[in-house]
């Protein structure tokens, strides 16, 4: 049963495509408190916000941020240890999600990810 009280972590995301100069491929750099992961950036957030809401909020950061989809295995246990320094006992909004299973008064705290500076 969802409450109020539920706290969920929102992971937001977008593509972000490594700056070329040349023959020479530049690794993006990430804000301070970010980690850098496959050419996205990573930062968590502890606004709470309902899954619409933070859609809406990750996209207000620009460059195509979007909610995160997870592909592999590896991607997953990468994020899950970096959200591990943060907070271990609650789930995790992702950009894939079942509305008939989400209520509008679930709220979250937040995990983004966005391209590098």
């Amino acid at each position: 049963m969802a409450s109020r009280s539920m706290r969920l972590l929102l992971l937001l995301s977008c593509v972000l495509s490594p700056e070329v100069l040349g023959d020479i491929i530049m690794r993006p750099s990430c804000a301070t408190g970010w980690f850098y992961y496959r050419s996205n950036c990573y930062g968590y957030f502890r606004k709470l916000r309902n899954w619409s809401d933070a859609e809406l909020e990750c996209q207000s950061y620009g460059n195509g941020a979007h909610l995160a989809s997870i592909l592999n295995l590896k991607e997953a246990s990468v994020i899950a240890e970096y959200i591990l320094g943060y907070q271990r006992t609650q789930p995790v909004w992702i950009g894939l999600h079942d509305p008939q299973k989400v209520t509008p008064d679930m709220a979250h705290k937040c995990l983004l990810k966005k391209p590098g500076r």
